[in-house]
């Protein structure tokens, strides 16, 4: 049990040798009386019991507890049970009255608040671990001694709509690997949330960042064509492009600037040809164990690697090997034909994104025109979108890919 002077007569004279005592049942923060005044931090959800005890003035006493911030009466009893069930700050005034003419009037007033958290802790930058291909978060630790924890959320697959991926202590090193997430295919989305310890009150979100994801195409020979979406998060001043016959060997060959989302690399070296694409932040992250000297630095969100590696071997030349794709562009329904008989053959089609969408075996069955055994199979995407598609076509020595474009 607390006790809290809370006020004293403020307009009698006479009544100046007493004061109210309000005592607090049932609290557990600290309360402060300046200038006869008080404040009570409580949790979502708890209750606090205040009773009014006069010792001064002629009884009976008559009691009035007065919500200021809603302009509602609460009780007219010595006693008032409040509970925080949302945000809001009250001012609460307590009104005392004793029997004697001279007793007209004691006053006072108490502040009663949520226990809110408002350590925001920002995402420092989301990379790649190219030592596993997954997702890298890192932050630093927050200075606020009170925090206990980190909440990391993940956005599901409805845009704005985010999941709890992980909670990290505070003690630990402020980086977290998504080990379920899949640069190579898609981008993802994060923000953070801290808790503290006084009520387990969580934070409002850190401002989300969402990483980068890269695709490949052929262009007009020998170019390749790079498209990708944005790092979102921070600001930064340009996109890097580094290619490589090797990932070991990656050179900056040129950079873009932030709205640009493509890029035709127009004279690649012959063979195969590895890209990754960079975005450098302003500032440099230190994740720490809030111990001096371990720390690591990050400065820049790589995106996945792509390489022309599925593209190699095409022979569009000889016209017993090519493979034509038509109607192209079609309403959705097409046919593949080979200029010869392909052994062991698979046809894959994938969007824009690189998501398979499509897989079957090639046809076996073909017809002879002008000398020549051509193989056809024939395909129904109509129930796709609009759009530019990717045909694959694999056997045990061919690797081929065409380009479709769905226009309804």
């Amino acid at each position: 049990m607390k006790r809290i002077f809370i006020a004293v007569c403020y307009f009698l004279p006479m009544l100046c040798s007493g004061q109210i005592v309000v005592t607090i049942m049932n609290g557990n923060t600290s309360v402060t009386t300046p200038n006869g005044s008080g404040q009570i931090e409580l949790c979502a959800g708890q209750c606090v019991t205040l009773i009014a005890n006069v010792t001064s003035g002629t009884q009976p006493y008559t009691y009035m507890w007065y919500d200021g911030t809603n302009n509602t009466t609460v009780s007219l009893t010595s006693q008032y049970v409040h509970c925080v069930s949302n945000a809001q700050t009250i001012n609460l005034y307590l009104s005392v009255s004793g029997s004697a003419p001279a007793d007209t009037g004691m006053y006072a007033w108490l502040s009663i608040m949520p226990n809110n958290n408002n350590t925001i802790q920002p995402i420092c930058i989301v990379t790649i671990d190219t030592s596993v291909n997954k997702n890298l978060i890192v932050w630093e630790q927050t200075n606020d001694s009170a925090i206990v924890s980190y909440n990391l959320y993940k956005e599901t697959t409805t845009t704005g709509i985010y999941n709890l991926l992980a909670n990290i202590p505070s003690n630990s090193f402020s980086t977290y690997l998504d080990t379920s997430s899949h640069p190579d295919v898609k981008s993802a989305k994060y923000y953070l949330t801290t808790v503290d310890t006084a009520c387990g009150t969580e934070s409002y979100p850190s401002i989300s960042h969402k990483t980068m994801h890269l695709v490949l195409s052929p262009g007009v020979p020998p170019a390749w064509n790079l498209i990708w979406d944005n790092y979102t998060g921070i600001s930064f001043l340009k996109n890097r492009i580094w290619r490589g016959s090797a990932l070991t060997n990656l050179q900056l060959i040129d950079s873009v600037s932030t709205s640009s989302i493509t890029y035709t690399d127009l004279t690649p070296p012959a063979g195969i040809q590895y890209y990754l694409m960079e975005i450098v932040s302003p500032n440099v992250c230190n994740p720490s164990l809030k111990i001096q000297n371990t720390f690591s630095t990050y400065s820049s969100s790589l995106s996945n690697v792509v390489d022309n590696t599925a593209y190699m071997g095409i022979d569009e030349n000889n016209s017993s090997s090519a493979v034509w794709i038509y109607p192209n562009p079609s309403f959705g329904q097409f046919t593949i034909q080979s200029g010869k008989t392909i052994l062991n053959a698979t046809i894959s089609v994938a969007n824009i994104l690189g998501e398979k969408i499509f897989t079957s075996t090639i046809n076996p069955v073909g017809s002879i025109s002008n000398g020549v055994n051509h193989q056809t199979s024939t395909i129904d995407l109509s129930s796709q979108p609009n759009g530019m598609y990717y045909v694959h076509l694999q056997s045990d020595t061919k690797s081929i890919v065409k380009k479709l474009i769905i226009q309804k």
